[in-house]
């Protein structure tokens, strides 16, 4: 599960909700910035996000953890709303010869002028289904590794690492990052007749 959740490549497969996603530049051989652009449906915009993720393991608990930063190489985009990670991961915990438990945590904005309660309403539904989608797809990823580059995990093999090192300067805290990164278009309004069945259920 660790192994797939890392993998860029398979993400590729099966998350049909992302739009584009890369690997910004590497900090060290436990942290990398990366970009992230998801798919909403109508009558929202597209989100992205550019976070610093970090992760460890050792033998019974693994964990990927993110927050967003500001990058000048990533700045935000015409017609898509910056989100902002204010912390967000997963915790694998093995707790069985064949059993793993797995927590979802997230505590972030997407951005825009969405009610409150539409963004509760929408994770409190969405999250389950995510997650589900997560282990479905974690439970083939042996079989799928096995024929597309089976030897390459720089998460676990820092020496594969072939992207750029940071440069500090290109780079703020996550503390400025809302007031940093806030979008320059202005943000969709959305008004509760405009809520439709398929905001709720689509994901």
């Amino acid at each position: 599960m660790y192994n797939a959740l890392h993998d860029a490549a398979y993400r590729r497969v099966w998350d049909k909700e992302m739009v584009e996603s890369r690997e910004v530049c590497v900090i060290d051989s436990n942290n990398d910035i990366g970009y992230y652009q998801v798919k909403t449906p109508s009558p929202l915009r597209n989100r992205d996000f550019v976070t610093q993720r970090s992760w460890r393991h050792d033998n019974s608990q693994y964990m990927i953890m993110n927050h967003s930063v500001y990058h000048k190489k990533e700045p935000p985009r015409k017609n898509i709303i910056r989100g902002t990670s204010y912390y967000t991961g997963y915790v694998m915990e093995v707790i069985g010869p064949q059993a793993t438990r797995f927590t979802y945590i997230s505590q972030s904005n997407p951005g825009g002028k969405i009610p409150a309660w539409l963004v509760n309403k929408l994770f409190t539904v969405v999250a389950p289904k995510v997650i589900q989608k997560m282990v479905k797809a974690c439970r083939v990823y042996e079989v799928w590794k096995k024929k597309n580059n089976p030897e390459y995990m720089p998460w676990l093999w820092p020496d594969q690492i072939c992207t750029n090192l940071i440069d500090w300067n290109d780079v703020s805290s996550s503390a400025n990052v809302e007031t940093t990164s806030s979008c320059s278009e202005e943000p969709e309004d959305i008004q509760v007749g405009d809520i439709t069945d398929d905001i709720i259920t689509d994901t």
